[in-house]
């Protein structure tokens, strides 16, 4: 039978030196071995639920037993176990169907019911220890066979799923996790290293999730798969979830090289996309309690298959120094066959194989390579020795793999041969054939079958005995039914002369318009050639279109119509020709023509034929129209009429003419511009004066332009008379497109205007003007004719005040801006009569007199006058002399006189101006040379005695001695000298000086004087 394997590895290291026991007990099963024990629950998972009733090294609570090994191999001294203790969710397997979680484990959660005991049928295989456990849920039957190789540190657990629904399960996941708690019960802690040390990808099925803890030696437990469907993670605690496990989701991590060091669960996880209804799916894993055993659980699971073959061989093989090198190899499997020569089907088997091993084959008694690959088919003759070998490809695995057997033919069977009778043109009868049995074992009967017959006996399928063509499969076979009961079967191989020009082909079409073409030689299907070779002729002439040599069919321009040419397969003088026949039809190509254009006004009740615009064209197309004309365009007839409310622009119509596949529709694009009226602007209403020119200029598209009155001429200028007129413009552009706009022109009269104002008086002279309109006014310019203006202004008055007299008049004009911008002036000549306004001046001889003479003169210095009068101030009579002389009272000095002048001129203006004569006092005064202040009161004090002509408010007297010291200064001409000398009292007798200073009442002028003064006392 073949037996074909996946491999689920879970691992832990374990190695010990004492004989094992398995057996189940109590509902629980025991497979244990000298390094490695393991308590199978009755719920299907590691931990039992009762301690062993045989010898064991179990850790847990309550003498449960999980799984232990002892790595250092020293006699269970020091040994790791029960990994799955005391952490929860402990050991759990689970499965998961229609997104629903199932899963039994160590915490008491048994949610897959078992089938019948659960654990079943122990047994002990040579060196090896095997148990089931069998349950079933949602419609999933789960069978679980644990097996132990004492002599290894892991285990393995095959695992079938059977579908017994009616219908297909999708995405079914089978799992296993367990929070590795390494050694905690002795003290090492929960927390462990864990690390995804193989994830599956597309170069790789290898899958790997282990947990290791550093102590006192090295502790090591890992899950992990040769399955591209199988995926591993670590993290969580209570992992309740296969999808989650395997897509690394809900707080997992599946990523390769990812490494944690935590209290954490690490899982595993077999995911089947499909199982179909009744079908089952058949999957493995081994438990490795040491990281150095990983390859050697991979390598457990390969085996050299073929018919009556046993997947368990190992358990029972014996190991000796096969080689002579001193290593212990498993004793070669032995083969034995009743017939030599007979075929032999061997297979590699194992996980993944093809893609993860290269496999030679080889004769080891010769050293001959005899084959590569998975499978491999031997003639055994007498007692031969193979070996295979599997290398590892790329970085996946890391052992070569070898194994050694014996293939022993007991007996002599048939052996065909039959002899090549060299290359036929057609089919070969069966007599024509030289088949001989090579062992010339007499008796023998030959049969030919139409398939590969299983057995001697095998007459299912008989040829018929006609001739053997190409294609046709035909084996003989010789038996010896009533001697040895051997046989050989061989495969009839004739090399035909296959001559073909293969299948005719039709159905090519082409368009003459030109681009395509096709290849003829690509048409060609089931064609065989020989040396000779192959001719292609044309069938149908093609005037050029068809190249012999490239075989290209080039169809642009010929007629339209089919088109044969054939492919002449060449057979040389033993064999006939061959001809194929292929046809292509090229059709017409029809044109719409070219594309145009056209214009028309954007008016009411214009119309377009775009059928005028048609050029080159098929007939029978029809219109479409693109842009969107409102319902203005008819594609039954082509017409597009234009309603005056259209936008104005480009509107696209196509006319299409329909093509015969492959020939292509062909468009032609026509744009008809619909043209707005053109802009027009017959600019702004103008407004005029009586007089000026007006220019009417129209604005806009490119246009001519007429007026209306047809008077007007566009941009030339021309005066009109008073009052409003209006004027229209009409365009015309270049395709007879017309607008119109209009302007209204308004020609005002002039005002009327007059001034008034103050005409007369004397410099300066302030006159008010008032000006006045039939019009309102908008401003006034004003020239008042002595050269100055007063120009905008708003005011009706104004007021100008003239400097200069001017007798015979000045000229005064006026221009006037009403509130329409027209212009008027009015002059007034002579209109304002100015004269120089009086001066009053005159001068006196002298400037002051004393009463001793009192006789003054006048000189009249007066302007622009013509009468004086004149008033000396002293109470005489006024006088209208010009230049007057007077004589002031002399009896009194000291006063001033006021003198005042009045003048004017002819019209009364008149002007007048006072001065001062003043008549001055003699100026008086004695001054004593001593004086005696002997306290008798006569002659007590020195001062000077003044009569009159003095400023009393500016004197200075000053007494000094003979040293030059002043022993006297006052400032009042009052205040005398009384002798003294400060605080010393009276001065000695003798000459004192005195200095004496004063000015004039009524002048400037200072006098100074000095002299002696004696003092007696």
């Amino acid at each position: 039978m073949k037996i074909f394997n996946k491999l689920f590895l879970l691992g832990f290291g374990l190695i010990s030196g004492i004989t094992g026991f398995a057996q189940i007990v109590g509902g629980n099963g025991y497979i244990m071995g000298p390094t490695l024990e393991v308590g199978i629950h009755s719920q299907g998972f590691e931990g039992s639920s009762v301690t062993p009733p045989m010898a064991n090294h179990n850790r847990g609570p309550g003498g449960r037993l999980g799984f232990v090994s002892n790595p250092l191999e020293d006699g269970w001294t020091n040994y790791d176990g029960d990994f799955y203790l005391p952490g929860s969710p402990e050991n759990t397997f689970g499965i998961q169907i229609d997104g629903t979680d199932y899963q039994n484990s160590a915490t008491g959660e048994y949610d897959i019911p078992m089938t019948g005991p659960g654990i079943s049928n122990y047994e002990v295989l040579g060196k090896c220890k095997l148990l089931d456990w069998d349950g079933s849920i949602g419609g999933i039957d789960i069978h679980m066979t644990y097996k132990l190789d004492t002599t290894k540190t892991y285990y393995t657990v095959d695992v079938t799923l059977t579908n017994t629904n009616p219908v297909a399960k999708n995405n079914v996941y089978f799992y296993k996790t367990f929070d590795p708690d390494n050694n905690q019960p002795i003290g090492w802690g929960f927390v462990t290293t864990n690390e995804i040390e193989y994830q599956p990808s597309p170069f790789c099925p290898k899958s790997l999730v282990s947990a290791r803890q550093i102590n006192a030696w090295t502790s090591y437990v890992g899950l992990g798969a040769i399955d591209p469907n199988i995926h591993v993670s670590h993290g969580g605690f209570a992992v309740a979830s296969g999808s989650d496990i395997y897509n690394g989701t809900g707080g997992l991590t599946g990523v390769e090289g990812a490494v944690a060091t935590a209290d954490a669960a690490i899982s595993i996880c077999h995911r089947d996309a499909t199982i179909a209804a009744g079908a089952s799916s058949n999957f493995q894993f081994v438990v490795i309690l040491s990281s150095e055993q990983v390859e050697d659980a991979i390598q457990s699971l390969y085996f050299v298959d073929y018919d009556g073959a046993d997947p368990d061989a190992a358990c029972t093989e014996e190991m000796i120094d096969l080689d002579g090198d001193g290593d212990l190899e498993p004793v070669p499997d032995t083969i034995e066959f009743d017939c030599a020569g007979g075929p032999i089907e061997l297979e590699f088997a194992g996980p993944y194989v093809g893609p993860a091993y290269d496999i030679v084959w080889y004769n080891e008694d010769t050293g001959e390579e005899v084959g590569e690959g998975a499978s491999h088919t031997i003639l055994p003759v007498g007692s031969t020795m193979y070996r295979v070998e599997a290398d590892p490809v790329g970085d996946c695995f890391e052992l070569p793999i070898e194994r050694y057997f014996v293939i022993l033919a007991v007996g002599d069977g048939p052996m065909i041969d039959i002899t090549d009778i060299g290359p036929q043109c057609g089919a070969v009868d069966l007599e024509d054939l030289i088949i001989e049995d090579t062992m010339d074992i007499p008796g023998t009967d030959m049969t030919f079958h139409g398939s590969e017959p299983e057995a001697m006996d095998d007459y299912s399928d008989l040829w018929d005995g006609s001739p053997i063509g190409p294609g046709d499969e035909v084996w003989v076979m010789i038996a010896d039914p009533d001697g040895s009961g051997c046989w050989d079967k061989k495969l009839i191989e004739i090399e035909y002369i296959e001559i073909s020009a293969g299948e005719d082909s039709d159905g090519h079409e082409l368009c003459n318009a030109g681009g395509a073409t096709i290849i003829f030689e690509e048409f060609l299907v089931d064609t065989s050639l020989v040396a000779e070779g192959y001719v292609w002729e044309e069938v149908t002439p093609s005037g050029g279109a068809f190249d012999p040599i490239s075989t290209e069919f080039d169809p642009t321009g010929i007629p339209a119509g089919d088109y044969t040419v054939r492919f002449i397969a060449l057979s040389g003088p033993d064999c006939d020709n061959d001809t194929s026949f292929h046809t292509v039809t090229v059709y017409d190509q029809p044109t719409a023509g070219a594309d145009n254009a056209g214009e028309i006004c954007n008016a009411a009740g214009l119309e377009y034929d775009l059928n005028t615009l048609l050029s080159g064209h098929d007939a029978g197309g029809t219109w479409t129209e693109i842009d969107d004309t409102e319902g203005g365009f008819d594609a039954a007839t082509g017409i597009f009429s234009i309603d005056g409310t259209l936008d104005p622009g480009d509107y696209t119509f196509e006319y299409t003419v329909e093509g015969t596949d492959p020939c292509i529709d062909d468009v032609a694009e026509f744009t008809i511009t619909v043209v707005a009226a053109p802009a027009v602007d017959a600019g702004p209403d103008q407004f005029i004066c009586i007089g000026e020119e007006v220019i009417l200029a129209a604005s806009g598209d490119p246009a001519t332009y007429e007026w209306d009155p047809a008077t007007v001429s566009d941009g030339v200028p021309f005066s009109p008379g008073v009052g409003t007129v209006t004027y229209t413009v009409t365009a015309t552009n270049g395709i007879g497109c017309v607008n119109t706009d209009d302007v209204d022109v308004t020609v005002y009269a002039l005002p009327v205007i007059n001034f008034f104002g103050d005409s007369l008086g004397c410099t300066p002279f302030e006159s008010e003007f008032t000006v006045y309109s039939d019009v309102a006014i908008s401003s006034t310019d004003w020239y008042f004719g002595d050269g100055d203006s007063f120009l905008g202004a708003t005011s009706p008055t104004v007021s100008h005040v003239y400097l200069f007299g001017e007798e015979e008049g000045y000229d005064v004009s006026i221009t006037v801006t009403d509130i329409n911008g027209c212009v008027n002036s009015l002059e007034k000549s002579n209109y304002v009569v100015v004269y120089d306004q009086p001066i009053a001046k005159f001068s006196m001889n002298p400037q002051s007199v004393y009463t001793n003479d009192t006789r003054v003169e006048f000189t009249n210095e007066s302007m622009y006058a013509t009468d004086y009068i004149w008033d000396f101030g002293d109470g005489s009579d006024l006088t209208n002399e010009t230049n007057p002389e007077h004589f002031f009272p002399s009896d009194v000095g000291d006063i001033l006189y006021p003198v005042q002048l009045k003048v004017s001129n002819a019209i009364g203006c008149e002007d007048s101006i006072t001065k001062y004569m003043n008549v001055k006092g003699i100026i008086l005064f004695y001054i004593p040379n001593a004086f005696t202040p002997d306290g008798d009161q006569f002659n007590e004090k020195f001062q000077p005695v003044f009569e009159s002509g003095y400023d009393p408010y500016d004197f200075h007297m000053t007494i000094f001695n003979r040293y030059g010291e002043i022993v006297f200064e006052s400032y009042d001409v009052t205040g005398g000298w009384n002798g003294t000398y400060g605080d010393g009292g009276l001065v000695d007798d003798g000459v004192y000086i005195w200095s004496l200073e004063f000015k004039e009442l009524h002048t400037d002028k200072r006098h100074k004087h000095s002299g002696h003064v004696t003092v007696i006392k």
